[in-house]
């Protein structure tokens, strides 16, 4: 599967990731619409039942962004020189941290249904997480780029790519031909 993200073409990682949320909206929708048909109000219990799933299919549109990040940066580090190699070890932490706490989260939604007042004094442990997230897009963003240069980097040599990486449901289409090509070059 992570081998097929680095080459895979970006309308497909953005339809795996992305599509998966557009499709959930559309049944959802239709289905609702359909019986609403004679002036009839829509069934309570039919969106209530839609929007316990929800929190579902946000966790798949997430771990396909999670493996991409995942895939190149473990994947891509390899080609980087190694006097320029960032570790491994601090990513693979931060990104099970995150992976883990959104796993958490995204249960405790769908049990729950909802967050409680309680969840304040998880603030945080969620800015912490969104620290370890943004970490592992900086990783990522410094690989892609490391495997291009092969120096030492500073951030804007990579700020671009960053906010690609970040921004991905539109960073997808411009970085996704040169993972293709770079994963592509060096296979």
């Amino acid at each position: 599967m992570l081998r097929y993200l680095l080459h895979a073409r970006h309308w497909q990682v953005f339809l795996f990731s992305f599509g998966i949320l557009v499709l959930y909206r559309i049944i959802a929708v239709l289905t609702v619409f359909a019986g609403t048909g004679g002036g009839r109000q829509p069934d309570t219990s039919l969106i209530e039942g839609f929007a316990s799933v929800y929190p579902l299919f946000v966790f798949l549109a997430l771990l396909v962004y999670f493996l991409w990040i995942w895939a190149v940066a473990k994947h891509l580090n390899p080609l980087i020189d190694p006097q320029w190699r960032p570790p491994l070890l601090r990513f693979r932490l931060f990104f099970f941290l995150s992976l883990f706490y959104i796993l958490a989260l995204l249960v405790w939604v769908m049990l729950r249904g909802g967050l409680p007042f309680e969840y304040i004094y998880l603030l945080p442990v969620h800015f912490l997480v969104m620290c370890a997230f943004i970490y592992c897009v900086f990783f990522a963003a410094k690989t892609i780029r490391l495997v291009e240069l092969q120096r030492k980097l500073i951030f804007q040599d990579y700020f671009g790519e960053f906010v690609m990486v970040a921004m991905f449901p539109i960073g997808i289409w411009l970085l996704q031909p040169r993972v293709n090509r770079l994963a592509k070059e060096n296979s």
